[in-house]
């Protein structure tokens, strides 16, 4: 189910059981796999894939650019596996990351792994 309020690019991959809240912005290249809730005022940009069962809790960026001086603008990929928990203000998961699976991501945590 997604929120009317929501909006969601035509080409992002959405599995019909997925439950996408109110307010999120999920854009192009972005696959969402089976029972994933993303709580409301969400943003995904892709490229970015995540995985089964995940809860992403509302105010949570994944999948943007990063604010490290180093990053020049390269292509950047975000995978999440499975049963992740991602929550309270994660301010944003970006660039050639990959979070595993069984995780618990809370409290202002910033994850990024640039290339080169």
């Amino acid at each position: 189910m997604i929120h009317p309020s929501s909006i969601v690019d035509d080409s992002a991959k959405i599995d019909s059981s997925v439950e996408i809240g109110p307010f999120c912005l999920i854009g192009p290249e972005v696959e969402i796999d089976e029972g994933t809730k993303i709580e409301s005022h969400v943003i995904l940009k892709g490229p970015a894939r995540i995985g089964k069962r995940n809860h992403i809790f509302q105010f949570s960026t994944l999948g943007d650019g990063s604010p490290d001086k180093k990053y020049n603008n390269e292509p950047t990929t975000l995978v999440i596996g499975d049963d992740n928990i991602i929550c309270l203000n994660l301010s944003r998961i970006y660039v050639i990351t990959e979070v595993l699976d069984n995780e618990s991501l809370t409290v202002w945590r910033i994850f990024a792994h640039i290339k080169g």
